[in-house]
């Protein structure tokens, strides 16, 4: 018999799900407001005066830099797929309003270092797009930075925060979103993704991944973290240990939506809790091989589901949200597991 209990719960985890960074989220719109007004400008000192002039301490220096670069530099897809580029230094990419990693990252740097804040580049290697699981790197691929602000080294990536490349219609595209989640990164949680070449310090940890564990090391995408699934310090302890678990994949989606209890994996007959929180997704289907096994409608006058759910049958189950602007019945995956 199919175990399935959908309990209503209260809305007092929403505000701790989505707390988060370190500027108030309407300090941020504030900055966000500013850099839209700014002025087009070829010079490196007039735009740092400009930022600075908003700003009240370092780490808001540090973040309208961040912002500056997702509101005004585009990534170069066609020069990424061709792997012909035009100079990454920080003034072209000022003047063309576009780059690849290595221009956002060496123009944060000049713009810092014009407003006093500490700026590294560090190269290195990343698990972005065309990257697949255990995949082998040969030499670097990616550039990011690391900001020095009251003695704390932070890891910023302003390519990924700045927006996301995807094929669309069989060709490469840029979007741009902004995505905080890649500004003061959590180191334990940069390194599934990121990997100094040169100095193991400028992964931020006291006990460091060599290239090796990196390749291994499992792929999990942010949101796996930004939903706070598990905590990336005992999985990274527990991998060097020699433990090797596999994960759910973890999508974004456009609405608000937030996982605040899973399990890290599922096996036939195990009995599993799971709690969403969500204000517009009405309702959450459970997919197995293309197949609808549930469909739960979140309770009236409440924004959790809170459910205990468990796979009789061994396969790929797909979690998927569906929102009343949804179209012909779509649900939009949020998570997946593969149960044997």
């Amino acid at each position: 018999m199919k175990y399935l209990i959908l309990v209503a719960f209260s809305l007092f985890y929403s505000l701790q799900v989505f707390a988060s960074g370190n500027s108030s989220s309407e300090r941020r719109e504030e900055l966000l407001a500013y850099v839209k007004k700014a002025p087009k400008t070829f010079s490196l000192d007039a735009l740092a005066k400009y930022l600075s002039h908003a700003t009240t301490n370092e780490m808001e220096k540090a973040e309208i830099i961040f912002l500056w670069l997702h509101e005004n530099i585009a990534y170069d897809t066609k020069s990424f797929q061709k792997g012909v580029y035009q100079k990454q230094d920080a003034l072209t990419t000022l003047k063309n309003g576009k780059a690849v990693c290595g221009g956002y990252a060496n123009l944060y740097k000049a713009l810092g270092d014009r407003m006093g804040v500490k700026v590294q580049i560090i190269s290195g290697y990343a698990k972005g797009y065309g990257y697949y699981p255990r995949k082998r790197f040969n030499r670097t691929n990616h550039a990011w930075n690391i900001i020095e602000i009251e003695g704390k080294r932070m890891a910023i990536d302003p390519t990924w925060g700045a927006g996301y490349v995807r094929k669309k219609s069989g060709k490469l595209k840029y979007f741009k979103k902004l995505d905080y989640y890649w500004f003061d990164t959590k180191p334990s949680e940069f390194v599934f993704s990121h990997l100094p070449k040169k100095d193991t310090r400028d992964q931020l940890l006291e006990s460091t991944v060599s290239l090796a564990e990196f390749q291994e090391l499992p792929w999990v995408r942010k949101s796996f973290f930004k939903n706070r699934i598990a905590n990336s310090d005992k999985i990274l302890k527990d991998f060097k240990g020699g433990v090797r678990n596999s994960f759910p994949t973890v999508y974004d989606l456009p609405i608000e939506f937030a996982v605040i209890k899973a399990p890290l994996e599922m096996k036939r007959g195990g009995k599993y809790l799971f709690q969403f929180y969500t204000i517009e997704g009405e309702k959450v289907g459970i997919i197995r091989n293309g197949n609808f096994d549930y469909i739960l409608s979140k309770p009236a006058g409440s924004n959790i589901m809170r459910f205990v759910f468990t796979p009789q049958k061994r396969g790929k189950y797909r979690f998927g949200v569906k929102n009343p602007e949804t179209k012909n019945g779509y649900y939009a995956p949020f998570m997946e597991y593969i149960v044997k």
